[in-house]
């Protein structure tokens, strides 16, 4: 990303030499080779010529995390929107190629864990290298009763021996929660004798994405 110039100036004991030009065949300002030629005008006691003096080798450098600006959030919360963003330095050059890895993987995480953030890097300048960035920790996250369909709606009232079981499901796009269970009152079992009862729904602690919990649909009277 620098231009590099050969330094070339007539030695001490060398008079009436033109002045000098230096010549590469293509700008050096990226890793690869340049043929390097000195022009040389016409002077006192020299005539003009075009000399090789050598070839001028850059390589590629190795990149390291410096070499890139990125964001990585703490203490996300599953089902949250978030983002690891990531690019180059100011001032960096022919960093072209970065591949975001979690885990070895370039998908994006999708459940609550700890991943390993990984960039694979190379370009024009510099050498492919992997670049641990840092971990992305996904924590779980409690579900509410907005998350869910309740059949029937609650509150509901029945006559005796007729109630119906409240069925509930979890909506379109959350997955990764624990073991449900429905409880009226402190039983499993659907009522039939006359009282009020609170519906709860139940989440073990088993679920990829939600912490164990348990929510209050409403009431069933009979």
């Amino acid at each position: 990303g620098q231009t590099y110039e050969v330094p070339a100036a007539a030695k001490d004991t060398v008079f009436g030499l033109g002045d000098i030009t230096l010549k590469y065949n293509e700008t050096p300002v990226n890793a690869g080779t340049y043929l390097v030629n000195a022009s040389i005008a016409a002077g006192t006691n020299y005539t003009a010529a075009e000399l090789y003096l050598g070839n001028l080798v850059i390589n590629k450098a190795d990149p390291t995390i410096e070499n890139l600006n990125f964001s990585i959030p703490t203490g996300v919360i599953y089902g949250k929107k978030y983002n690891v963003t990531f690019g180059v330095a100011d001032g960096v050059v022919g960093l072209e190629n970065i591949t975001l890895k979690y885990n070895g993987t370039a998908a994006a995480p999708v459940n609550a864990g700890t991943y390993l953030v990984n960039a694979s890097v190379e370009g024009t300048n510099y050498n492919a290298t992997e670049l641990y960035l840092g971990n992305l920790v996904i924590n779980k996250a409690e579900l509410t009763k907005d998350d869910l369909i309740i059949t029937p709606a609650l509150p509901v009232s029945y006559e005796e021996e007729s109630a119906e079981a409240v069925v509930v499901a979890v909506k379109e796009g959350i997955f990764g929660n624990g073991t449900l269970t429905v409880k009226y009152g402190t039983s499993e079992d659907l009522p039939t004798v006359a009282d009020i009862y609170k519906v709860n729904a139940t989440f073990a602690a088993d679920g990829t994405n939600y912490t164990a919990c348990e929510i209050y649909l409403g009431d069933m009277t009979i």
